[in-house]
């Protein structure tokens, strides 16, 4: 059984804009970043990844998407776990569009696309606003065109976390 998701994954010189503004929170303790990515589609345990993988090979006649991180905010509450992401501050709708085909490839249902790139899980209690304060609200790097789609998998209950990439998508349209 494998915990698997479809992803972007941002390119080296965003990533390192990225950690360049995470330090402007000093004291918090980030993802790691070879796992920061944008979720397209959340499958869940999986038995068999090839019938995916196979799948998302109708993807790769769509376009590239061009994107640009921006944006920090959190969801989730005090009394539970908080996450804090980046949003997107360029290709909403354009992802969005992507997100929607991936998942009927697959076979999901229609879901809400919230795009987000995860920084921080924080434990119950702690408040997330200083954090996103911190981060700001301002495009995170320059905007980068996503020309390939991960199928991964998520390791757990193995900590830390880990993903691994099973398949990957040129998009090709």
């Amino acid at each position: 059984m494998a915990r698997l998701f479809v992803s972007i994954r941002p390119p080296v010189r965003v990533l390192d804009a990225i950690q360049a503004r995470l330090r402007a929170a000093p004291g918090v303790d980030f993802v790691a970043r070879d796992r920061w990515h944008l979720t397209l589609c959340f499958l869940g345990d999986v038995d068999d990844a090839a019938p995916v993988a196979d799948a998302l090979r109708e993807l790769a006649a769509r376009p590239p998407v061009r994107v640009r991180l921006g944006g920090a905010g959190s969801f989730g509450s005090r009394r539970r776990r908080q996450v804090v992401w980046l949003g997107l501050s360029e290709g909403v709708d354009a992802l969005a569009d992507l997100a929607a085909a991936t998942r009927a490839a697959v076979g999901l249902d229609e879901l809400p696309f919230d795009p987000h790139l995860t920084l921080k899980r924080l434990v119950a209690g702690v408040d997330a606003a200083p954090v996103v304060d911190a981060l700001g609200q301002e495009p995170v790097g320059a905007a980068w065109i996503a020309r390939e789609l991960l199928l991964e998998e998520s390791s757990f209950p193995d900590q830390p976390v880990r993903h691994s990439v099973i398949s990957r998508v040129a998009l090709r349209g």
